[in-house]
């Protein structure tokens, strides 16, 4: 029993001995690890300047219009008949015929009178004629057979001298002559028709209605002969000249045909900064178009751009953030910004393999280390 203990004992005093020159050996008391002070750098989105060339099409929407468009207004009092169709919105006439008559029985009657009158007043002066003008008497003579009260006044013979000139005058012959004749240029305000093929777009009255000279009738358009007014951002002034051809899209960008610039409005709209460039749309195209259809037109530019498409964040007043290798700092550069899609923004001025920062940059400093990844 002795021997077990003193062995236990030893073995005690080995395994304390062994602890504490753990931990007060090797070379006195244990040193803390100094704090190191870690920088913060952040970390921004950037790309390698690899500028392309690239041609560009300028687009912009606008609705197919008539190129002639008729607002039908009455120059005359009366009752309103219809032509050959009843006419209501949509329907589809011809040229040259008759869309409405506004009563002008009244007004026939009272030049039917006033023709008789004016017969009257040549028969009178005959027997003067063949005295004074006998030479005149038998042009004066057949004039008188031609006038039929049911017709227009034929044109009114010449005069060979003052003197006969003056005697016409004498007896209101002149006078009555161009009286009647205003007349009848009245009466054909009595009935309308149509200056070209198109499409009753609106109707203002009804049949048998009564209108007053300035009452609106109708709206007429031509459905065969359209075009497209479309708004340009100014800044594209420049780009549009008449004769260039354009792509006509429909709503959904499906293709519908060509067309060409007529002209190009010289007026800006203050409320957009645009101008109004009119499209005049290929004879193929016109048949298949619609009055007031909306459509989508392109244009290819002539000049080609070389540069690199961004997104809109990393613009900032027309620059750029650009990375500086060396020190690891940002430099705004100014850059230009030629074309604009859903992708982004086309910009050139910078140089090839310049580091561009691709997102937004808060709280810029020119003294600012910043770290970059690239996409």
């Amino acid at each position: 029993m002795k021997i077990r203990h003193i062995i236990i004992i030893a073995v005690f005093i080995i395994v304390n001995a062994i602890v504490m020159l753990a931990l007060f050996g090797g070379g006195g008391p244990p040193q803390l690890e100094e704090d190191k002070d870690d920088k913060f750098v952040l970390n921004l989105k950037a790309a390698i300047f690899d500028p392309v060339t690239e041609r560009f099409e300028i687009s912009g929407y606008g609705n197919v219009a008539s190129y002639n468009s008729l607002d039908v207004i009455s120059e005359v009092q009366g009752k309103v008949t219809w032509g050959n169709a009843t006419l209501k919105p949509g329907s589809k006439v011809k040229k040259g015929s008759l869309l409405y008559s506004i009563n002008s029985a009244e007004l026939r009657y009272s030049l039917r009178a006033r023709k008789s009158g004016f017969i009257n007043l040549i028969a009178g002066a005959l027997p003067d004629i063949k005295i004074d003008f006998a030479s005149e008497y038998n042009k004066w003579s057949k004039y008188l057979e031609s006038i039929k009260l049911n017709e227009n006044l034929p044109t009114l013979p010449g005069w060979k001298s003052d003197k006969e000139k003056v005697f016409l005058s004498s007896r209101q012959i002149l006078t009555e002559y161009f009286s009647i004749k205003a007349t009848e240029e009245q009466l054909k305000k009595y009935a309308f028709y149509a200056p070209y093929s198109g499409m009753v777009k609106e109707v203002y009255v009804s049949e048998h209605s009564i209108v007053n000279p300035g009452s609106p009738i109708l709206k007429l358009v031509e459905n065969s002969n359209f075009e497209i007014p479309v708004s340009m951002p100014i800044s594209h002034k420049d780009k549009f000249k008449s004769g260039t051809e354009v792509n006509i899209n429909s709503s959904g960008d499906e293709r519908l045909g060509t067309g060409t610039i007529s002209r190009i409005a010289e007026i800006l709209n203050p409320n957009t900064q645009s101008i109004t460039v009119f499209i005049k749309p290929d004879s193929d195209l016109q048949s298949s178009l619609v009055d007031g259809q909306y459509v989508k037109v392109t244009m290819l530019q002539e000049e080609a751009f070389t540069g690199m498409r961004v997104p809109y964040s990393s613009i900032k007043n027309s620059s750029i953030y650009v990375y500086s290798k060396k020190d690891s700092t940002l430099t705004l550069k100014p850059v230009s910004e030629v074309h604009e899609n859903d992708e982004g923004v086309f910009i050139t001025g910078l140089n090839a393999n310049e580091v561009i920062i691709k997102q937004e940059v808060l709280n810029y400093s020119d003294t600012t280390q910043y770290g970059v990844i690239f996409e």
